[in-house]
């Protein structure tokens, strides 16, 4: 009796925000598992989809989408969540906005240009193209942008050449045992679930808003001198800052908090603030400050935001030893993935500049000092 050949492999979907990734998934998989909102950046967590049909299994990668903020922006982000699942799947879908072309659009269609891996780009949103006629011109142009395997335009709200897409990404599912049981559709839990839906129901109606106003109330507190400033409430201060997307003023809050606080915890906060804010330099040295004083509730994290921050300074065997150390903190074999993943691309990177310069050419050293 021949046995039934199982497929199993891993799609990332990678977009800007508001591009209608999360829907894509969302639609794919028939159930809600991302939440949605009008609002870019709904999408904090990197999530896995799961499909199963008879012996297919399909594994998505639902990424947070990039910021187009300014370029150390887009390429810190694109470090942070897309690149590291990238170059661990089967195929890729891009995901575009109808005749919308940005700064963040070409930065992923270059970094997926210089990775062997396929892609198929989704231009979503053809429900709202008025001039259907247009679309064709906008195909070739995108040709020219992306070296994909295939276009297909569709409506992931509306369900349109779903069928289609779906098809296509089962052409680059691999043979191999499945991964997950037949009826598991995400590898997190129901009450992260359910943590999600209530945050897209706030996200919706609310937004930043009410952090907002808490921090302004809680800084107000302070200067009246009805609130105490200590390390607790500048933590808290902090927090709500940082939920308000207000990165400078957060930080400054976790600043004033370290300075009543022993312990590396708040150290580590400061540093993933100023990874996101570019500040390389200043997150390696407040990440380095977090382990030499200890006591960091997930030590894993703050040697990778050490790590990618040397990435960024070009201080790639710094990082590999940093993210050797995420490797050794982390208590999960899921969690040691992320910081293997890097010290992969640090040693392959370093020895690319190191054979450059045995050349003669000019290539970035390490400036973290």
């Amino acid at each position: 009796m021949t046995e039934t050949k199982t497929r199993c492999g891993y799609v990332a979907i990678v977009g800007r925000p508001n591009v209608g990734k999360s829907t894509l998934l969302n639609h794919i998989l028939g159930q809600k598992l991302c939440i949605t909102s009008r609002k870019p950046q709904t999408t904090r967590h990197t999530l896995l989809g799961i499909k199963t049909e008879d012996d297919l299994q399909m594994i998505f990668v639902d990424t947070p989408g990039i910021h187009t903020n300014q370029e150390r922006a887009i390429n810190r982000v694109m470090n942070r969540s897309a690149a590291s699942v990238i170059a661990d799947v089967d195929v890729v879908i891009f995901v575009v906005d109808r005749f919308e072309w940005s700064d963040a659009d070409e930065y992923v269609a270059k970094y997926l240009g210089n990775n062997d891996v396929p892609v198929i780009v989704a231009v979503n949103k053809v429900d709202m193209i008025e001039d259907k006629d247009a679309l064709l011109p906008h195909l070739k142009f995108l040709s020219h942008k992306v070296a994909a395997a295939d276009f297909i335009p569709l409506s992931a709200l509306r369900k349109t050449n779903l069928d289609q897409l779906q098809e296509k990404i089962k052409g680059y599912i691999p043979e191999n045992t499945h991964v997950f049981p037949e009826d598991q559709i995400t590898d997190r839990s129901e009450r992260f679930l359910a943590s999600e839906i209530v945050r897209e129901k706030i996200t919706r109606q609310l937004g930043a808003e009410v952090p907002y106003r808490a921090a302004k109330i809680i800084d107000k507190g302070m200067q009246d001198k009805i609130i105490e400033k200590n390390a607790k409430n500048f933590e808290v201060l902090g927090q709500a800052w940082w939920q308000a997307k207000n990165l400078e003023n957060a930080l400054k809050s976790f600043e004033s908090a370290s300075k009543f606080s022993d312990t590396g915890e708040i150290q580590s906060r400061i540093a993933s603030i100023y990874l996101d804010l570019g500040k390389d330099k200043q997150a390696y040295t407040a990440a380095k400050k977090a382990a030499k004083k200890g006591e960091v509730k997930n030590a894993s994290t703050n040697y990778a935001t050490m790590g990618s921050a040397l990435i960024n300074l070009h201080c790639y065997k710094d990082a590999v030893k940093a993210f050797n150390q995420s490797v050794k903190a982390a208590k999960t074999k899921k969690a040691k993935r992320y910081p293997a993943q890097w010290i992969k691309f640090a040693n392959a990177e370093g020895s690319r500049l190191q054979k450059l310069r045995d050349v003669g050419a000019t290539v970035p050293g390490c400036s973290k000092a």
